[in-house]
């Protein structure tokens, strides 16, 4: 499987959006202007995505609405992928839809470093940085005890801005 793990695009503080809550913020505009980027760099690369999970909080769903208006994937909000899961729980999604050939995530921090390390049986000096709109591709694989994965890039907003 090709998997593609996203960290929603920059979003306005919860005092910036006049919210009283963390899962009501939305994006700022260069979160929303990243998001876009992100679509269309996936575009002009020609991947396809066979679905799009993303965390229900508001900045993850705008986030994958952008990727979606641009690649035409089917998008399916996800409770498993909010901030209160772990590693466990995504991992758990993930090996839920290991029959299809390209999913995409769109998460939150810190749960979605820890699984790409989990992912590449890697310790946390290994580097991995996920800032906002930062995208991680993966191949797993499935035929281990637990899925096992090679990074096959590792792409934040500045390189494809």
């Amino acid at each position: 499987m090709k998997l593609f793990v996203i960290r929603h695009a920059t979003a306005e503080s919860m005092q910036e959006a006049g919210v009283s809550f963390d899962d009501e913020r939305p994006l700022s505009e260069s979160g929303l202007q990243e998001a876009s980027a992100l679509g269309d760099f996936l575009h002009r690369k020609n991947i396809h995505i066979d679905l799009l999970l993303h965390s229900p909080l508001l900045r993850a769903y705008e986030t994958a609405k952008r990727i979606e208006e641009k690649l035409h994937c089917k998008t399916v909000s996800c409770s498993q992928l909010s901030t209160g899961c772990g590693v466990r729980t995504h991992l758990e999604v993930i090996s839920e839809h290991k029959k299809i050939d390209a999913l995409a995530i769109v998460g939150h921090q810190p749960t979605l470093e820890e699984l790409i390390l989990k992912l590449l049986n890697a310790e946390a000096s290994y580097g991995i940085s996920m800032k906002p709109c930062t995208m991680a591709v993966l191949d797993v694989d499935f035929h281990h005890h637990a899925p096992k994965a090679h990074l096959s890039a590792l792409l934040n907003p500045d390189l494809i801005l």
